[in-house]
């Protein structure tokens, strides 16, 4: 009797991780009662098919009040699935979780979940420019409303100064080129503040969508790590510790081996809080996408007192955009990045030109004989 019942029942193995195709099986049941019973049917409606005890062992061992639940199938498949919620039923079942042979620390899909979650935490932070703690979507939307009325102000002030330089001409005023060249440093503003404008409201919905990511992998991380903790021995967290730390070891010496090259500069006539802030715009707005493969936080700048001015180290890897800038440029890319600095602090400074060098071996700059590094 029990033959013909076996064989009525047998299916086919299924390779693959065992959560997986657990929540896959239940996700296509749960779809085909969907089916069945209308496209619109949810969890919640499914309560009043079910007896009020039924809904209270529902409650304690899902901990949820399906009356009152209002997500969709897929979302109960990933509430039932999620680590708090699987630990609780592999403790009420009393399943135990061990290596496979004796001595062994069993590391087990959930140390490739972590690393995949880290991975996708680090890859969606590059995509935001920053870490989750650091964006702020109502501070990214007020930067381009701000850029937006300087903007009208700016185009305003250009045509009032397009006049006075016809009026110059007309006059034969000797203040006509200084006027002329006001008139060009506003025409660049300008079009520099409508591509600004353009890039960062074409940005920000990518940068809101990675920050929702962001916010999602690292609570699934965070989870994962709890179950972690709850569902192995000490030694296996230790040793799952352990190996992220070689991992990131292994990251920062790959980190050292990286050529580093250096722009130095010297600012006249500031104080330590001008430094200051030369130091901080500049570590900021460089240390984006100047890395290995192009993320952040490659670029370091470093800033020491003279007796009235303050020499400036920015130190960035051979691999970078930067490097690759200096060498197209050379010390004219150092005075249009200073010129930007200078506009966005709202503050003046002279930068002394004979004092600036580009594209220096690193090493070399760190050794103190400047006249060797420059080449003399």
């Amino acid at each position: 009797m029990a033959f013909p019942y076996l064989e009525s029942i047998a299916c086919p193995s299924v390779k693959g991780h065992t959560q997986t195709v657990i929540w896959e099986t239940a996700y296509k049941r749960q779809l085909k009662i969907e089916e069945e019973l209308g496209k619109n049917f949810t969890p919640k409606l499914m309560a009043f098919l079910l007896a009020p005890s039924t809904l209270d062992e529902i409650e304690r061992e899902w901990e949820i009040r399906l009356e009152d639940y209002n997500g969709t199938w897929a979302d109960l498949c990933n509430h039932l699935y999620s680590p708090h919620i699987i630990t609780k039923i592999r403790n009420n079942l009393g399943v135990e979780v061990r290596s496979r042979t004796k001595g062994e620390v069993r590391k087990g899909s959930e140390f490739t979940d972590k690393k995949k979650y880290e991975a996708t935490i680090a890859k969606y932070e590059q995509r935001l420019g920053c870490s989750m703690e650091h964006f702020n979507e109502s501070i990214e939307k007020q930067k381009i409303e701000n850029m937006k009325d300087e903007l009208v102000k700016i185009q305003v002030q250009y045509s009032e100064a397009k006049i006075a330089v016809q009026h110059a001409r007309k006059n034969k005023s000797s203040e006509v080129d200084t006027l002329a060249a006001a008139a060009k440093q506003m025409r660049n503003r300008i079009t520099y503040l409508n591509n600004t404008i353009t890039k960062l409201e074409a940005e920000l919905p990518k940068k809101v969508e990675a920050y929702e990511i962001v916010k999602e992998y690292t609570k699934k991380n965070k989870d994962l790590m709890d179950f972690i903790e709850e569902s192995r021995s000490w030694e296996e967290v230790s040793q799952l510790e352990e190996d992220s730390l070689v991992d990131a070891i292994k990251r920062q010496k790959n980190e050292q081996s990286i050529p580093y090259y250096t722009w130095r500069f010297v600012c006249d006539k500031i104080d330590r809080k001008t430094a200051q802030l030369i130091e901080d715009t500049l570590e900021e707005n460089l240390n984006k996408g100047n890395g290995v493969n192009g993320e952040d936080g490659y670029v370091n700048v470093t800033s020491f007192p003279m007796e009235k001015s303050f020499e400036f180290f920015v130190d960035y890897p051979k691999s970078s955009n930067m490097f690759r800038a200096f060498k197209n440029k050379g010390k004219e890319l150092g005075k249009i990045l200073m010129e930007g600095v200078a506009h966005h602090l709202g503050i003046k400074f002279v930068c002394c030109e004979g004092e600036t060098f580009v594209n220096s071996p690193m090493e070399k700059t760190m050794g103190g004989d400047m006249l060797e590094w420059v080449g003399i």
